[in-house]
């Protein structure tokens, strides 16, 4: 099992960004790894759950 470790710094202001490193880990867990997120700058505005609820929300339908 390879451990992946991926750095968000973006939040709310490129919501494609924030998203999209989601996507990879959620991606990296279903292939089995041990996979970790850190928030970071911009990107730790996503540990709001409003914030996480918008992104999420707007990724969803571009």
């Amino acid at each position: 099992m390879t451990k992946i470790f991926i750095i968000i710094m973006h939040g709310s202001e490129d919501p494609t960004r924030a998203g999209l490193a989601f996507f990879k880990a959620k991606g990296a867990i279903e292939a089995g790894h041990q996979t970790e997120i850190l928030l970071a700058g911009d990107g730790s505005v996503i540990a709001r759950k409003s914030v996480a609820e918008s992104i999420f929300l707007w990724a969803s339908h571009h």
